[in-house]
């Protein structure tokens, strides 16, 4: 996420805009959680497990 300003990209005010958007999102209440599952044990399997379940609910939120 800060690789922009950890290697002085020229588009740096591009990851500012994007937080700022995020943060006024939050304040909104326009951000849904998703932790609805957590996984205990940080291995390969599990990673695999979440990257699935973010997968999921991307597409269902394209449904809507």
């Amino acid at each position: 996420m800060y690789s922009k300003s950890y290697d002085q990209t020229e588009d740096m005010i591009s990851q500012h805009k994007i937080l700022t958007h995020l943060a006024r999102l939050y304040e909104e209440e326009e951000l849904q959680p998703i932790t609805t599952k957590t996984y205990k044990i940080i291995n390969a399997e599990n990673m695999k497990k979440a990257h699935a379940a973010v997968l999921i609910i991307a597409f269902i939120q394209t449904l809507m």
